[in-house]
């Protein structure tokens, strides 16, 4: 059972990394379209304060994911 925890949580920390690197690949998109005339001066702000809401977020989840993965990997050690 402690192997398919281990192997579960590696898998939630690599697809955290895809997502970071999705997230970086529509960062990038969207400001190599810029300037955006054709739209309301106000929606690129909205949209790069979301970028960066959402960047907050993976990151904090990201850093919580890799505790949590580290104490499942230690808890053989720690009931041996």
């Amino acid at each position: 059972m402690l192997q398919e925890w281990v192997t579960k949580s590696d898998q939630v920390l690599t697809q955290l990394k895809h997502a970071e690197h999705h997230l970086r690949s529509v960062r990038s998109k969207f400001h190599g379209a810029l300037p955006h005339g054709f739209i309301q001066p106000d929606i690129p702000t909205e949209m790069e304060v979301s970028l960066q809401t959402v960047t907050q977020t993976l990151e904090s989840t990201t850093a919580e994911a890799e505790k949590a993965v580290a104490r499942i990997k230690g808890l053989q050690t720690f009931f041996a």
